[in-house]
């Protein structure tokens, strides 16, 4: 589940068009670096509580994205103008 909600993620923030975009980006590679530190530690170290933490986030900023980038397509587009 990570890895298919990592890389929706990933091809939503590529197609959005934003400044705001990098935020999110950067957010993402953090949350990838450490689940993946976190899930190749032996498995005597390793932290469920850390990874289902991690991957808490990970919807946390899928649902801030997708708020964000639908109050952008709710904004009232500029029309035609007429000359």
């Amino acid at each position: 589940m990570w890895t298919a909600l990592a890389q929706a993620l990933a091809t939503g923030l590529s197609l959005w068009k934003d400044a705001e975009a990098t935020k999110y980006i950067d957010k993402l590679n953090d949350l990838r670096r450490d689940y993946y530190e976190e899930s190749n530690k032996d498995p005597a170290l390793r932290s469920d509580a850390v990874l289902d933490n991690l991957e808490f986030e990970l919807c946390c900023v899928s649902f801030a994205f997708s708020a964000r980038a639908g109050q952008q397509n709710a904004s009232p587009q500029p029309g035609p103008t007429t000359s």
